[in-house]
């Protein structure tokens, strides 16, 4: 139930109805009660009187609270790691941020690739004429695609500015780390 909180399934104000739960979990009555108990510990839920649980509804500013002390947490974090870090732990984290970097690039370039496509694709069925690749365009009328992105080489380039700063962080953190 926490994920289904965490996640959203269960939505803030909602409230809870124990059959419906039992059914959606394939649990009986009695894990479900005290799911329902444990949450409303933690805060997750709350109890309205002679009614069942109902979500808790999120503060803004007690977001906003939470945000800032989970920074501070991971801030502090990081610089106790970088610290503590040996050559290789550096090496094994600068690794795994350009494996991340790549991920997310491909991500975001197939995000985009699927923002462009779709008018693109709506003008083609609609029989645009100005759609590229329609005979009666106008990228067709020139002979040729105008404005064509050389995929290789922006990733390429995009590669060497990762590679760059998280070389950047690498000497920052060693930096750090060296005795004064």
């Amino acid at each position: 139930m926490r994920n289904m909180i965490v996640s959203g399934v269960l939505a803030p104000g909602q409230r809870l109805k124990e059959r419906e739960l039992c059914e959606a979990l394939q649990v009986s009555r009695t894990p479900v009660r005290e799911a329902i108990k444990t949450l409303l510990q933690e805060g997750l839920l709350r109890s309205l009187p002679n009614r069942s649980a109902v979500v808790t509804e999120l503060d803004p500013w007690e977001v906003c609270d939470l945000v800032t002390v989970v920074a501070t947490i991971e801030r502090l974090a990081g610089e106790l790691a970088c610290r503590a870090a040996t050559d290789e732990h550096i090496a094994e984290i600068a690794a795994l941020h350009r494996q991340m970097t790549v991920h997310q690039i491909r991500e975001q370039m197939a995000r985009s690739r699927q923002v462009l496509l779709e008018p693109l694709a709506a003008a083609l069925a609609a029989g645009d004429p100005r759609a590229p690749g329609n005979r009666r365009g106008p990228d067709r009328a020139r002979g040729g695609s105008r404005g064509a992105v050389d995929a290789p080489a922006r990733h390429q380039r995009l590669s060497l500015v990762v590679e760059g700063l998280a070389g950047a962080a690498v000497a920052q953190a060693r930096s750090r780390r060296a005795p004064t």
